[in-house]
């Protein structure tokens, strides 16, 4: 399947993914640096870099913390072409599957199947026409695991993780490409076949359809306001009311 980016923010918001993760995650997504750290290694080399819930990666870098990870003592030297496809894995936030594979085994034993409950909630939109703002009350849809959650339509989905890793080559004209595997249900298939993964390498799937999960996938705007009655008159913010509904985040 293509766009494998996972949403993992949106997990965290409407799936209470353990605060652990969370914070991989958000640590993860920064791409700011910390403090320069000392260090009297001559030559190209990188340096063991790890986080709190035990991903490594070794990157070429002197600072204290990079990416959400905090530089160990331990390094490796590199080559020229070690340091090129070391600054390409770090580029295309790629870390070594081996490496990471009992922190990788041990998420996946968390990431159970779970079934979501579609439902309805309103919501005021507003559009401009020409000086004047007019505004409409609409139905709109999202999904919840809550089975208790006000307004549910019946409908159910079982949301389903799946998982993916790749290799890196140097093509023809000399550039490392990366070249991901299938997604699979369990990581472990990949393992004798492919090298790195992703820092964030799984997403859920709607086990029905084989697509990634949608939180807002209502009936089109323009369809629900043909039976609704347009109010026209000078927008004001006191005059809208936004009914509660997830946040929609984008990610991996």
């Amino acid at each position: 399947m293509k766009n494998f980016n996972l949403n993992l923010k949106k997990m965290v918001k409407l799936r209470g993914v353990p605060i652990a993760l969370a914070a991989t995650v958000l640590a993860t997504s920064l791409t700011g640096c910390g403090k320069k750290a000392e260090c009297n290694v001559e030559g190209s080399h990188a340096h063991l870099y790890t986080n709190e819930q035990g991903y490594e990666a070794y990157y070429n870098k002197e600072y204290l913390t990079y990416d959400g990870y905090e530089r160990q003592e331990e390094y490796i030297p590199l080559s020229e072409e070690e340091l090129a496809l070391c600054k390409f894995l770090d580029k295309k936030d790629l870390i070594k599957l081996e490496d990471n594979l009992d922190v990788i085994l041990a998420q996946q034993e968390q990431n159970k199947d779970y079934i979501e409950y579609r439902y309805s909630y309103r919501k005021t939109i507003r559009r401009k026409v020409g000086k004047v703002w007019t505004h409409r009350r609409v139905t709109r849809y999202s999904w919840t695991s809550d089975p208790n959650h006000s307004n549910l339509t019946g409908e159910t989905r079982l949301c389903h993780y799946v998982y993916q890793a790749c290799n890196v080559y140097i093509d023809e004209h000399g550039k490392y490409v990366v070249i991901p595997s299938e997604e699979v249900d369990d990581i472990r298939d990949l393992v004798d076949e492919y090298t790195y993964v992703r820092k964030v390498y799984y997403k859920i799937i709607n086990l029905e359809n084989n697509l990634e999960l949608d939180y807002e996938d209502g009936p089109d705007c323009d369809e629900e306001l043909k039976n609704e009655e347009a109010v026209t008159q000078s927008y004001n913010d006191t005059n809208i009311e936004y009914a509660e509904g997830p946040t929609l985040t984008k990610s991996y």
